[in-house]
């Protein structure tokens, strides 16, 4: 009986954690002036259904990359920059964002937000 209890109370620690939250601040995720690709990748990974990306001191710098999810909005507030890192994207085809075989994938600006390479 013991056995059937912990497990149980396991799998529902295993779904809250799971559980995806409704909106997050990219910068919960961290943030670096000289580089804020993991923080930025991290908040769309956490599958949160709209990810605020916030304004902060400086341009959110990105060395590679960022990848989109299905199912997500990414918002950027009213005076976002995201720019790509100096010397980071080198090939024509290079992006700073990816939408490959997602569905339901929003990018909405507030205000004037900057996307640079």
């Amino acid at each position: 009986m013991k056995r059937i209890m912990v497990a149980a109370l396991a799998a529902v620690a295993a779904g809250a954690v799971w559980a995806a939250e409704e909106v997050v601040k990219a910068s919960s995720f961290g943030w670096s002036a000289e580089d804020a690709t993991k923080c930025l990748q991290a908040a769309l990974n956490s599958r949160a259904k709209v990810v605020r990306v916030d304004r902060q001191n400086s341009a959110w710098i990105i060395s590679r990359t960022i990848h989109l999810r299905s199912d997500q909005e990414v918002v950027f507030e009213d005076g976002v920059v995201v720019q790509a890192k100096r010397g980071c994207f080198k090939g024509i085809t290079d992006s700073l964002f990816r939408a490959k075989h997602t569905t339901n994938t929003v990018m909405r600006g507030e205000g004037k937000a900057v996307l640079r390479m």
